[in-house]
């Protein structure tokens, strides 16, 4: 179904419409005058939790991306800036598969021993009973 260009319905839409945008621009334009009038009923009423939340409403509003970082200004160098420090970051330490190995099985060998060495160890259930770790679990 299209829109009516000509009669009483259009002229109704059209009326509608340019009452509603002129109500937006209204509260665009007065926001802060809302907002305070908002705090100051609150305050008046003596909700100081309404209040408040008001308060926190309006100073959230002020926080604002940076424009520079280091050096970087812009979206696009600050972006670059970024992948270069993960990047620097994420590989500064080198990786060998067998260094890894070694490494891992050392991890492995002590976690063995300290569990053998407190093999009588008392440790306490969910249900609050306690018993004996007779064996270290393989």
């Amino acid at each position: 179904m299209r829109r009516p260009r000509k009669g009483w319905v259009h002229r109704l839409r059209t009326i509608t419409k340019s009452r509603y945008k002129r109500a937006v621009r209204w509260i665009l334009r007065n926001q802060d005058k809302l907002a305070a009038e908002r705090m100051a009923e609150k305050l008046k009423n003596e909700s100081n939790r309404d209040f408040w939340s008001e308060v926190r409403k309006v100073r959230s509003k002020t926080n604002t991306n940076p424009t520079t970082i280091d050096s970087a200004q812009g979206d696009i160098e600050m972006c670059n800036l970024f992948a270069k420090k993960y990047d620097e970051l994420y590989n500064s330490v080198s990786y060998d598969s067998r260094d890894m190995n070694t490494m891992m099985q050392q991890i492995d060998d002590d976690s063995r021993m300290k569990c053998q060495e407190n093999a009588y160890a008392m440790p306490i259930t969910p249900y609050g009973r306690q018993t004996f770790n007779k064996q270290c679990p393989n």
